[in-house]
């Protein structure tokens, strides 16, 4: 009976996974790049242009969450402040905003709204955009799933969309040592199944896309993952244990992961980088690896909320490294970075 409990567990949590992906599919099909006006109905709103989304498994009880967003006020009258929603409607804490420069921004988090007031140090006007950072915690930890080791893990999140967004990027990056899972019933570990991933040492990276939301778009990200291997029962004991755990099936079990990794790497560039990101990373290396923003600006031409807006994901995807230097930063390139832009 537990077994035919569990199963039928699965089989609804899979059922109201596949319903939601189908509404999802029609409401971002309604939402999504269906308007080629859609901007002229926002005039006289505040916008985010661009809105990227980190979400990082530390371990199953520490999840960190990182927001970037470029706003918009395309009002007829300046704004002094403005209401934030995090993506994740969970519970969350020790959060801290910044803007681009990461310096601190004042903020008041509202306990009964879930959202957080932020005031801005000068007047907003009309047609000006402003960046910020918003870093938090979940206060949350996932559940183990299974009867027994390798358990698996469910994360869920449907995105709080409160301002027309032209762009809404989100990366999940899963703990390390875990997998995504796949078994007989769950067949594609990730929805929207349009998603990307990426290998990346003993990480894996799934990234989303998608413009020109409405406001109150209603969508669900979701992940099946393995949980972490620990340290002392490395993978191919999970693997090659019951065949004996022969040096000869370990070393097999290392070879494919090596190409396996090697593939996604060679495909990574194609799947997320976009021709400007790609441009950025070629001025790095011409730099002898190391290059300030505003350096970065001068040398594209790009405007310095554009700079800003490319490194997010080149950072959050580990291609790039930035430090602190006087009044404004140096962007260096990584090892990853480096292969990828090979």
């Amino acid at each position: 009976m537990n077994k035919i409990t569990s199963i039928s567990l699965k089989l609804v949590t899979i059922a109201t996974v596949l319903v939601l992906s189908i509404t999802n599919s029609v409401t971002i099909a309604a939402h999504l790049d269906t308007n080629a006006n859609v901007l002229s109905s926002n005039q006289n709103a505040i916008i985010v242009t661009y809105q990227d989304v980190r979400i990082d498994f530390r371990s199953l009880d520490e999840i960190h969450v990182v927001e970037e967003l470029e706003i918009k006020n395309l009002q007829n009258e300046s704004i002094s402040e403005l209401e934030f929603w995090p993506s994740l409607d969970i519970n969350f804490r020790n959060i801290e905003v910044v803007d681009e420069e990461y310096a601190p921004v004042n903020s008041i988090q509202n306990e009964f709204t879930r959202s957080i007031t932020i005031y801005f140090d000068q007047q907003i006007d009309t047609n000006q955009s402003f960046i910020i950072r918003v870093d938090y915690y979940l206060d949350v930890t996932l559940d183990k799933i299974g009867k027994k080791s390798p358990y698996y893990c469910y994360f869920q999140f449907s995105p709080k969309i409160v301002y027309y967004t032209q762009e809404y990027n989100v990366t999940i990056g899963l703990p390390k040592n875990s997998w995504l899972h796949e078994d007989d019933i769950i067949h594609n570990p990730f929805h929207p199944i349009n998603a990307t991933y990426d290998s990346s040492g003993t990480r894996i990276f799934l990234y989303w896309a998608f413009s020109n939301i409405e406001p109150s778009t209603d969508f669900v990200i979701s992940v099946w993952f393995d949980e972490p291997l620990d340290s002392n029962n490395p993978l191919w004991a999970y693997i090659v244990g019951p065949l004996g755990g022969t040096i000869l099936g370990a070393a097999g079990v290392y070879w494919f992961m090596k190409r396996k990794k090697e593939k996604v790497m060679k495909e990574v560039g194609n799947l997320f980088l976009t021709q400007d990101q790609k441009l950025i990373l070629n001025l790095i290396i011409e730099s002898e690896g190391k290059i300030t923003q505003k350096e970065l600006i001068e040398k594209t031409g790009f405007t310095k909320s554009k700079i800003s807006r490319n490194l997010t994901p080149l950072e959050n995807n580990e291609l790039i490294s930035k430090e602190r230097w006087g009044r404004e930063y140096r962007v260096f390139i990584t090892d990853r970075g480096k292969k990828v832009i090979e």
